[in-house]
């Protein structure tokens, strides 16, 4: 039997209206609100190798548990000078060995452990971790500029620098050697261009002295190595925060680590591509921080070396000091109720048992009831009414061949890719079938990607055509 509890997804549309409405009241904000304590992220920070720099992420928390990014505010310093030093907020290494790099703020203190490896070593410049990542930074290999297909001016590179090897026989070997010049490196056209020194049509993009013309210059006075079989590459992207509540006008400070193949993890944040997918809820200042906007919730996307991420963001319609009692009869309601919380809204009042009737019956079924079943409903004074209504309406034929068709258009049943009526009548009557069992989302999924067999047959083998 189907029954209110067991059927989720129809659910999902009655939530809101459950509970009454109450006016919100606003929590101080966050630049006022005294802080209880701070944290410091990544907890781990390794420097390795002599050109290796790290950022830092200070948050402060308050009793309530709001986050305030507190990175430009705070005090902080690396215990032992001998091993990093810290400028602007950027950590480089000194000498190795093991140090921590300590915040605080009005009292606060919270502290993070620094190791530094390989400061003194020579380690050339790496074609493929390096050299690439600048080059994508400056947009030189993307869709409008030399990523094209054809490339511009000549000179094409891949997309995003997805082939290193074929990058480097491009830069270093091709237009008569003159892109890159180990011998006269500043006359390299690789430098040149992108400096404005020579005409550019993409316009300035490294100037002269920058932290990535200085790393292209110092790759071709190495002898402009090539990329190897053996370097590693970028197997996931880590981000600090992973997520954060901001309010309208508050901004974000963002670190961005590689976790290489090899077990290497460096601070990327300087080359790393951020874009967000909203700007109208947040958006990116010219110092990468994020900057909130319009209350909603958006993501950061997050980009290097062929990986990928997300910073989700909300921005909150309230700040709500206290929250209005809300029932919670399944596991959706929490999802639900957390959600709310987040964007600070408040659900509507409960409404009336004519708008319910009406609400429900065409939510569940399509219909409208008739007039005898809204006298009897409207008569009914049992306070478990509306549930006993739920059940009774997914008990009805109608609720499967309703849901049916919706889902059906999200599966895309229809007769022109299922090669005729006979597959999209299989595909149909097997999600009518689903839905009048009362089958589990997890269910219909297995059964969906491990279809095999005939597709005018066995309905969820149309799934792959």
């Amino acid at each position: 039997m189907l029954s209110a509890r067991g059927c989720l997804w129809p659910l999902a549309l009655l939530l809101p209206g459950i509970c009454a409405a109450q006016a919100p009241v606003r929590q101080p904000s966050t630049a006022t609100a005294a802080i209880a304590r701070i944290t410091i992220e990544p907890p781990n920070i390794t420097l390795q190798g002599p050109r290796a720099e790290a950022r830092y992420v200070v948050t402060g928390w308050t009793r309530e548990g709001v986050a305030v990014d507190l990175t430009p505010r705070a005090v902080v310093r690396v215990a032992s000078p001998a091993v990093a030093e810290l400028k602007g907020g950027l950590l480089r290494p000194v000498a190795d060995g093991a140090s921590r790099l300590i915040a605080q703020f009005e009292g606060k203190q919270a502290s993070a452990a620094l190791t530094v490896k390989d400061a003194k070593a020579r380690i050339p410049v790496a074609f493929s971790r390096e050299v690439v990542p600048v080059l994508t930074k400056a947009s030189c290999n993307s869709g409008p500029c030399h990523g094209a297909q054809h490339g511009k001016g000549g000179f094409r590179l891949s997309l995003t620098g997805f082939e290193p090897q074929t990058d480097y026989v491009t830069i270093a070997k091709q237009a008569g050697g003159r892109r890159a010049l180990p011998n006269d490196p500043v006359h390299s056209l690789l430098l040149q261009k992108p400096a404005m020194q020579v005409a550019h049509q993409g316009g300035m993009k490294l100037p002269p002295g920058s932290p990535g013309y200085s790393l292209l210059a110092q790759w071709l006075r190495e002898g402009a190595p090539g990329p190897q079989e053996s370097d590693p590459e970028v197997d996931r992207l880590e981000v600090f925060p992973a997520e954060r509540v901001l309010r309208s006008g508050e901004k974000q400070s963002v670190v961005v680590r590689a976790v290489y193949t090899d077990g290497q993890v460096h601070d990327v944040t300087r080359w790393a591509r951020l874009g967000s997918l909203n700007d109208a809820i947040a958006s990116l200042d010219t110092s990468g921080r994020i900057l909130a906007g319009a209350p909603g919730e958006t993501s950061i996307m997050v980009r290097f070396g062929g990986a990928a991420t997300v910073i989700r963001i909300t921005v909150p319609y309230a700040a709500l000091a206290r929250y209005p009692d809300f029932p919670q009869n399944n596991f959706i309601d929490g999802l639900v109720l957390r959600k709310w919380k987040a964007l600070g809204l408040v659900p509507s009042g409960l409404a009336d048992d004519a708008t319910f009737l009406r609400r429900v019956h065409l939510d569940l079924i399509g219909t409208l009831p008739t007039a005898e079943e809204v006298r009897q409903f409207l008569a009914d004074t049992a306070p478990d009414k509306r549930a006993r209504l739920v059940d009774r309406l997914l008990e009805r034929p109608e609720y499967a061949d309703y849901w049916s068709v919706k889902w059906g258009d999200l599966l895309r049943s229809n007769r022109t890719p299922l090669g005729g009526p006979r597959g999209m009548w299989a595909l149909t009557n097997w999600i009518r079938e689903q839905l009048r069992d009362n089958k589990p989302i997890d269910v219909w999924v297995r059964e969906l990607i491990t279809a095999q067999g005939n597709t005018f047959t066995n309905g969820p083998a149309n799934y792959f055509r």
